[in-house]
């Protein structure tokens, strides 16, 4: 018992390290999401209201990208002891990346799985890349897939020894991830099956209250948050501008007889779906390249390293053969015993975490920049699972020399990551345009009354300037001016404090003497 604690108390202790060492300066600057919750946190804090003047509104319009409640709010009661600046605004992520590994140690015992998987699985979580890097940018995802995750545990737990206290903490858990971020909510419908079935099916007394809690906290987010969703709905398979001209183009090349048959958006977009999916599992993805946008995760670096790939493979073999099962255990009996008291069983548990699994990826793979990595979090913390369940089974054949072996890999793969991040990706920062916020607080110094001139050909400047200028309520809110939507219902701002956001140097008005410009390599400022 002692030595398991000193286990967990260090893989702890790496996991901190590796979260919030240089947190303030690695990534070296905030990007406009980060600034967006910042500066509404910061907003929310001081007054009550977030950029656009609402009171603690569920969700924040920002500038047309909506952000939920859950972070700026964390944020808000944050900076009421903490200063505001860029660590502590990614410490409420970092302390959910190291919360995630307590939680993975805990998650895996209420599935029954043995105390030693259950450390290696803390261990894994806390050395993953995707899980060290989404730790230490403030990614509200990151938050709500530790708030979720624990939801799930709960039911884990309450299926076994149910208690009123776990079935409240089982909805404020998955309340609070359902405002924090949007990926629980779907998932959160999806998995409603899934909950029963953990159950077992005719324990209704027990999965009912949370079926009920749990349907009512869905349907009140999709009421209320409806102008969210049809913002989001524009990066989906089903709403996207291109992918719609394609259907329509699709469904209007077939005969009218066969319209109403194949002529539908399920038939058109699943093979896309499909190919999506199996995207996910693949090794590019995964282990070589990670996604398509540079924010989640290193250049050329996957997810998860090699060794864990192979085991999740494996993981997912076995379990897959655990369900199929001998002949004998193919019976009805069998059957219905899993259906009842799907918890009792190595099978049962395969077959949810299974389930579980598939589900997760569904907010991904319905997304036109599929695979993506911020919504399948949780899939990864799944992966993960399996491959810890593969890693038991083999060293029950192989003996401890697979231990020494597995530990080996884990020092080599994360001293490889931590030079690649460390070192490596703290020498490659352009694409975050560093250098900004010292050249907002030299403007502060020495011209605080000039006008300036920002050129902004991505529209998201004015956030990240009002956050590094530290403009006060009364200074933002007398001063902010914004263009008019475009073509997705993006507002970027045109003015905030003495700062002007303009496409090009020909925009410049002669009275604004100071021109701030990016120049590829770095801020560049002229006074006129």
């Amino acid at each position: 018992m002692l030595k398991n604690r000193i286990f967990l108390l260090a893989i702890l202790l790496i996991a901190g390290f590796l979260r919030f060492i240089n947190l303030n300066s690695l990534p070296v600057t905030l990007n406009r999401d980060e600034a967006a919750l910042a500066y509404n946190g910061y907003l929310l804090s001081e007054t009550g209201k977030d950029e656009w003047g609402k009171s603690w509104s569920i969700f924040l319009e920002s500038f047309g990208d909506y952000k939920l409640i859950g972070y700026p709010a964390i944020l808000a009661a944050l900076f009421k002891l903490a200063p505001t600046t860029d660590f502590w605004v990614r410490v409420p992520s970092a302390l959910s990346g190291v919360g995630l590994v307590i939680l993975g140690f805990w998650f895996a015992r209420t599935l029954k799985l043995k105390k030693q998987t259950a450390i290696l699985l803390a261990l894994m979580l806390a050395i993953t890349p995707v899980f060290i890097f989404y730790s230490r940018i403030a990614f509200e995802a990151n938050v709500a897939l530790f708030i979720f995750t624990l939801s799930l545990g709960l039911i884990f737990s309450d299926a076994g020894k149910p208690k009123i206290i776990k079935k409240v903490a089982i909805l404020f858990c998955y309340l609070l991830s359902v405002l924090t971020y949007n990926t629980p909510l779907l998932l959160g419908i999806m998995f409603l099956p899934v909950i029963i079935f953990i159950y077992g099916y005719k324990n209704w007394r027990k999965w009912l209250p949370v079926i009920l809690g749990w349907l009512i906290v869905s349907l009140g987010a999709l009421l209320i948050m409806r102008p969210v969703f049809a913002q989001k709905q524009n990066i989906t398979l089903f709403s996207d501008e291109a992918s719609v001209l394609s259907y329509n183009e699709y469904r209007s090349n077939l005969p009218p007889a066969l319209r109403q048959l194949v002529g539908n958006k399920v038939v058109y977009f699943s093979p896309q779906i499909v190919v999506n999916f199996l995207r996910s599992f693949s090794p590019r993805f995964l282990v070589t390249q990670g996604g398509s946008h540079p924010w989640h995760s290193l250049p050329n670096w996957g997810h998860i390293y090699w060794w864990q790939y192979i085991l999740a493979l494996l993981g997912l073999a076995f379990a897959a053969k655990i369900i199929v099962g001998s002949k004998n255990k193919r019976s009805l009996n069998s059957w219905q015993s899993l259906l009842e008291q799907p918890l009792k069983s190595e099978r049962g548990i395969s077959l949810i975490l299974l389930l579980l699994l598939a589900l997760s990826l569904v907010p991904s793979i319905i997304t036109t920049d599929a695979p993506h990595a911020t919504r399948s979090l949780l899939f990864f913390f799944l992966l993960l699972i399996f491959a810890a369940l593969a890693f038991e089974k083999i060293l029950k054949v192989m003996g401890k020399p697979t231990l020494i072996i597995l530990f080996a890999l884990m020092i080599i793969s994360t001293i490889r990551f931590s030079q690649a991040y460390f070192v490596e990706y703290k020498n490659d920062q352009l694409m975050f345009q560093p250098g900004f916020s010292q050249i907002i607080d030299e403007i502060k110094q020495d011209n605080p009354n000039e006008k300036v001139a920002i050129v902004d050909s991505g529209g998201y400047q004015y956030i990240l300037a009002a956050w590094y200028a530290h403009l006060t309520p009364e200074e933002y809110f007398s001063s902010v001016v914004r263009q008019a939507p475009n073509q997705i219902g993006f507002r970027y701002g045109q003015q905030v404090g003495q700062f002007h956001f303009i496409a090009q140097e020909a925009d410049r008005s002669p009275e604004e003497i100071i021109f701030v410009e990016w120049t590829g390599a770095e801020w560049a400022k002229v006074k006129f």
